[in-house]
């Protein structure tokens, strides 16, 4: 079987970690021929080293902006000449249309969580720019995919309500942590004079970084000598937050291998997300032996577990300082937050697990395609 994957429309965030773990187990899958489309992010950061020599890489970016000037007859050229079974993009929306049949993943939730009070955080401009974001993804979601993966059996019931998807026609496959955090070796924390918590994550407005403008002066007042640590763009951060503090610091955008470093710098995980289908960066942190703090909305809970991490209102400054400081001055909840993450992240399937189940979906759609 030739199979096309296609991640050329992936630049940030956690999906670049998904299509680069995917792309790193290819070789094991011998019985099939692949090519890659794959963007400038993801080029760059692709170990060849490990890659068969059969195994095809083409670095071509194609997004929304790229379909804008009218370059899909570029991709269609491409696709000719690879001429594959089946399309696989990881995360979609694909902004053009595969003549083969067309495996998308799914993970906008912006689409699927009309309710979601991400939406009133927004400002008129910005909502003015989601809703036709969102429009504009939904139809490429509608028109470009055949079949569809998700992370949860809840997207694949919101896939199917508000994108009338048949569920026969959508699979789950659960995310997990990259394979840069296998054997890796695990620091101690320190937890002395400053707690220490990361945030890795890109600057989407649903991940709600700025309640930190609201969280860090209540923690000042009361005296908890704590520090977050951001991964966004250098202008974002300036933009949102100014200068860095004692209380607030950012790396920028880092690589998928340096997350593990990052961890083993931090004493916690506190991710203030309002929305989310899954994030890898709850099993990352719990691999890494590092509690997790957190919303309090059903995703979140959904995937870590209801005993596996502490939660607060993400819109709410005083309770997500209520629940810090008790992390900090908690010894006993923080050992046991560590000793349910290890034990929760067994759950998950591990990367070599997705790799394969990803394969036996391609192969079931080759089935469906010759019947």
């Amino acid at each position: 079987m030739k199979i096309l994957l296609n991640v050329s429309n992936i630049n940030v965030g956690g999906g670049t970690q998904v299509a680069l773990s995917f792309i790193h187990s290819l070789s094991k899958f011998r019985q099939h021929d692949f090519h890659v489309f794959a963007s400038q992010k993801v080029y760059k950061q692709i170990h060849f080293a490990v890659l068969d020599k059969k195994i095809k890489v083409t670095k071509v970016d194609f997004g929304i902006k790229e379909w804008i000037i009218g370059k899909t007859k570029m991709m269609r050229d491409l696709e000719r000449e690879v001429n594959p079974d089946v399309v696989f993009t990881i995360f979609g929306p694909s902004y053009w249309t595969p003549k083969s049949h067309h495996l998308m993943g799914f993970a906008m939730p912006w689409l699927i969580n009309p309710e979601t009070k991400a939406f009133g955080e927004l400002g008129l401009k910005m909502l003015i720019k989601k809703r036709i974001q969102n429009f504009i993804k939904g139809y490429f979601t509608r028109k470009n995919a055949d079949y569809f993966v998700v992370e949860t059996e809840d997207v694949k019931l919101r896939l199917n309500k508000y994108f009338n998807v048949d569920l026969s026609n959508t699979w789950v496959v659960d995310n997990t942590f990259n394979q840069n955090f296998h054997n890796v070796e695990i620091h101690p924390t320190r937890q002395v004079d400053v707690f220490k918590f990361i945030t890795i994550t890109a600057n989407y407005p649903h991940k709600n970084l700025k309640i930190l403008k609201k969280v860090i002066p209540i923690l000042k007042d009361r005296g908890v000598k704590v520090s977050f640590t951001l991964t966004i763009p250098h202008e974002d951060f300036k933009k949102t937050f100014g200068v860095e503090t004692e209380y607030l610091k950012n790396l920028g955008p880092i690589l998928s291998k340096e997350c593990p470093t990052h961890y083993n710098g931090a004493d916690a995980l506190f991710l203030p997300t309002l929305l989310e289908c899954f994030t890898a960066s709850y099993p990352e942190a719990m691999i890494m032996q590092r509690p997790i703090i957190t919303s309090d909305l059903p995703f979140a809970k959904f995937i870590c577990g209801e005993n596996n991490a502490l939660f607060f209102d993400p819109l709410d400054p005083v309770d997500i300082a209520d629940k810090i400081e008790f992390l900090i001055t908690n010894k006993g909840k923080y050992q046991d937050l560590v000793e349910n993450g290890l034990k929760r992240v067994k759950q998950f399937l591990t990367p070599d697990q997705r790799s394969d189940k990803y394969i036996q979906i391609l192969e079931e759609i080759i089935v469906i395609k010759i019947q």
